[in-house]
């Protein structure tokens, strides 16, 4: 399961073998992919479950920093724009800009949302294969 209290801000993602190739790379042998083909009697798939957490939980990471600076723009603009509030085009600018900010966290809330989603839904489907080729019966 994936935890939300994460330490600090990260505005990109990290990939697990430093390049977006690696990754891929990674991820095939890690699923016993080979030419193309799946060979589940090679595939490490407790190695398997634990990158597909690391990758949604990274990403989650990344979605969350976004959302709370997205935040905190979002009122720093909108005090500004009350502050400026004798002068109606800097006002209004303002006051939409934090508007937008707003908007752009709601956003990233709902993405934060279907990730948890996507990564429940990938570590169920994959519960079945690991009872039946390691006998391990995870817990969810």
């Amino acid at each position: 399961m994936i935890s939300d209290t994460f330490i600090g801000y990260k505005f990109t993602r990290t990939y697990i073998g430093g390049t977006a190739k690696n990754e891929n790379d990674i991820f095939a042998k890690v699923q016993g992919i080979e030419n193309g083909s799946i060979n589940y009697e090679k595939a490490d798939l407790l190695e398997y479950r634990r990158m597909i957490i690391h990758y949604h939980s990274d990403i989650i990471h990344v979605l969350l920093s976004w959302k709370k600076i997205a935040m905190i723009v979002g009122y720093v603009l909108l005090g500004l724009g009350v502050l400026f509030i004798k002068f109606p085009i800097i006002f209004f600018s303002l006051i939409v800009l934090s508007l937008g900010s707003i908007i752009t966290h709601f956003y990233l809330k709902n993405r934060v949302r279907v990730y948890y989603g996507s990564c429940d839904m990938s570590i169920a489907i994959l519960a079945p294969f690991i009872k039946k080729y390691t006998g391990l019966v995870l817990e969810w």
